[in-house]
């Protein structure tokens, strides 16, 4: 048990050595987990626990469903908007900032008209720092229109 707290002691204290630029470039820590190529279409999948019409929770199935990702007109480079369709003539628009990899975004207009919403994307990058797709958390935590959902979305085009 000793050993083991030691080992992790000390491997804490090398890792957080080489933090500052004061170390060679190869033994500095990576620290840019930042995106910038999130603009985009993207289809998606995944499921929702949500308030039925009685008000009982259900689990629903998402297909279908379309994203696209694009810089908010004349604002900042981080800032986004993000235009949904789907199912049943189902739209939404989202706005929001990028962080790192994670755009948080609130829900700014929606077809059946269930505030508020909250969602956040954490994007997935390829090899070469490309961005392939996103992981969306989804969340209304009205007490009528309880909704949360987990989203995959996979990046087709741009």
């Amino acid at each position: 048990m000793q050993i083991g707290l030691g080992l992790l002691v000390i491997n804490t204290l090398m890792l957080g050595a080489c933090e500052t630029n004061e170390c060679p470039v190869s033994e500095q820590m990576a620290t840019n987990d930042a995106v910038t190529n999130i603009e985009g279409e993207y289809l998606c999948t995944g499921g929702c626990i949500m308030n039925n019409e009685s008000g009982e929770r259900v689990v629903v199935t998402v297909s279908g469903e379309k994203d696209s990702i694009e810089h908010y007109p004349g604002a900042d480079e981080n800032l986004y908007q993000v235009r949904i369709s789907g199912a049943n003539q189902f739209y939404e628009l989202e706005m929001g900032a990028l962080s790192g990899k994670v755009l948080r975004t609130a829900t700014a207009e929606v077809s059946d008209s269930t505030y508020p919403v909250l969602e956040e994307y954490v994007f997935d990058t390829d090899a070469s720092g490309k961005v392939v797709g996103f992981t969306k958390t989804v969340r209304n935590p009205d007490a009528t229109h309880f909704k949360t959902c987990v989203i995959y979305g996979k990046k087709v085009s741009k």
